[in-house]
């Protein structure tokens, strides 16, 4: 009986982590989860499936694995989600805008900026100028919004953290010929020594609603180590400011990331849009 293979596969019986990597899901139980490794041992003492799978430990794993996977990978994805291949297939044949709008509004985050994506870039690129160069870190669908960015001969990296998303985008650039590439990156797994390697020298870097997500203290600590090390002249940062409720947060901005940036000597912009608050960041 492969203990940690039965975890996984429990996990994965949730729609929207069946399309997640089984070694990504293995990583968060066993290492970003500190709490599951504690209880991991004591399921080894099991000899039948059913009584593992009874056990309160067992139960534990899956139920705080779920909840981590979901509020980074899972949280924003509609239910409309495994259409998106047969909008890629129409792409193929069509430039049309619409297409487009189909695709993003698989994801909750890129369906909320549909409203103001042409004046969100409008007003980043005016800060920024226009850039050659753009870094999309845990994009999701945010690269099909380069129909709204009246870019040209612009080059896309975008990372991700399940390769078969990365597969799909990595599609989307070869259909319409965009120089880009997708990158599968788990944020978890970064340290200062390896932090983004052979990833440098954007004019641009989009964090949209990645820190909230990916912090499991309240320290921020990787977040701050994302921002100083990944080689970009502008970095934009956004969070939402609703809850998923759909009500208003009472405290939209981030102090904590204002407090931040004013101590590592970093000045900013702050672009406020409904339901989402975009800090552009200028590191040179």
């Amino acid at each position: 009986m492969e203990i940690l293979s039965l975890l996984i596969k429990e996990i994965k019986t949730k729609k929207e982590l069946s399309y997640l990597d089984d070694l990504i899901v293995k990583n968060f139980i066993l290492k970003h989860y500190p709490e599951n490794f504690k209880v991991f041992k004591s399921l080894l003492k099991y000899k039948k499936e059913s009584e593992l799978k009874r056990s309160k430990n067992f139960k534990f794993i899956v139920k705080n694995t779920r909840a981590l996977l979901r509020k980074i990978y899972g949280m924003y994805t509609t239910k409309d989600i495994v259409k998106r291949n047969q909008y890629l297939e129409e792409l193929k044949k069509s430039n049309n805008i619409e297409i487009y709008k189909k695709i993003l509004s698989l994801h909750i985050s890129t369906k909320e900026r549909l409203g103001f994506y042409n004046s969100l870039y409008k007003e980043i690129f005016n800060i920024t100028g226009k850039p050659n160069s753009i870094l999309d870190i845990s994009s999701g669908l945010n690269p099909f919004s380069i129909i709204f960015m009246n870019l040209n001969n612009i080059t896309y990296v975008a990372t991700e953290l399940n390769k078969e998303d990365c597969n799909f985008l990595n599609e989307f650039f070869k259909i319409k010929k965009i120089n880009g590439k997708t990158i599968q990156l788990n944020l978890f797994d970064i340290t200062k020594k390896d932090l983004f390697r052979n990833l440098d020298n954007f004019d641009v870097c989009f964090l949209f609603k990645v820190f909230d997500t990916i912090e499991l203290s309240k320290k921020h600590k990787l977040s701050e180590l994302i921002i100083k090390n990944v080689a970009a002249r502008f970095v934009i940062v956004s969070f939402s400011t609703k809850v998923l409720s759909t009500k208003k947060m009472n405290f939209p901005k981030r102090g904590w990331i204002e407090l931040m940036l004013k101590r590592l000597n970093y000045s900013f912009n702050v672009i406020e849009k409904e339901n989402e608050i975009f800090y552009v960041i200028r590191k040179s």
